[in-house]
C-alpha cells in the first residue's frame, strides 16, 4: 500500500472517495469530529484537517465520530465516548455552573440528544449525575475536612445549602445530619 501525502488524502476527501476508507480518517479542528474520506458532508478547508490512520487515534486526540458517516458503524462507540466525555467534564467541573446546555455545546450536539444518550446509557439525567457527583464530593469533605456544612455546599457547586440537604436525601437516603452522626461513630 502506497503512503499517501496529505495533499493526496485531501483530494480523496474532496472526491468522497470510498476506496480510501480503510486507509485513513480525517478530523476537522473547527468541529471536533472525525470522518471517513467518503463522508458526504461538506468538505472542510485543508488547513482545518488533521489525518489519522485509525479511528481510535482520532478519538484519543479528542475528536468524536461523525454521526453522518460513522453513526451506524460507531453508534455504540459514539455513545460510550459521549458518556465518558460527559462524566469527565462533570468530575472536572462539578463545582461550576455546569448544565446540559453547556455540555452539549462543548460536544457540538443538541442538548436533547446529549440528555437522551446519557440517560439511556447511565439511567441518570445529566442534572442528577452532577448533583450526585457534588454530593459525593461533599461526603468526602464532611469526613476529611474542617469546613462547615455551608462552606462545603458552596465549595462543591450548590447554589444554596438546601440543595446539599436535598441531595443527601435523594442519593444517600438519609439526612445530612444522620450521615454526619454515622460518620462520627466510625
Amino acid at each position: 500500500m502506497k503512503t499517501l501525502t496529505p495533499h493526496e488524502k485531501y483530494q480523496a476527501v474532496l472526491q468522497n472517495n470510498v476506496t480510501y476508507d480503510d486507509q485513513f480518517f480525517y478530523s476537522v479542528r473547527t468541529t471536533g469530529i472525525y470522518c471517513k474520506p467518503s463522508c458526504p458532508s461538506k468538505p472542510p478547508k485543508e488547513e482545518n484537517i488533521v489525518f489519522f490512520l485509525t479511528a481510535e487515534s482520532a478519538q484519543q486526540a479528542g475528536f468524536r465520530p461523525c454521526k453522518r458517516c460513522l453513526g451506524s458503524l460507531y453508534g455504540k462507540a459514539l455513545h460510550e465516548y459521549m458518556v465518558r466525555t460527559i462524566k469527565d467534564m462533570v468530575h472536572r467541573d462539578f463545582a461550576s455552573s455546569l448544565n446540559t446546555t453547556i455540555i452539549a455545546s462543548h460536544m457540538h450536539y443538541s442538548p436533547s440528544y446529549v440528555h437522551r444518550v446519557f440517560k439511556q446509557q447511565t439511567s441518570y439525567t445529566i442534572h442528577a449525575y452532577i448533583k450526585k457527583t457534588r454530593m459525593e464530593q461533599a461526603k468526602y469533605l464532611l469526613q476529611h475536612s474542617s469546613f462547615s456544612r455551608l462552606e462545603i455546599a458552596y465549595h462543591v457547586g450548590f447554589k444554596h445549602p438546601s440543595q446539599l440537604y436535598e441531595a443527601f436525601k435523594e442519593f444517600q437516603h438519609c439526612t445530612l445530619t444522620e450521615f454526619v452522626q454515622e460518620s462520627i461513630k466510625f
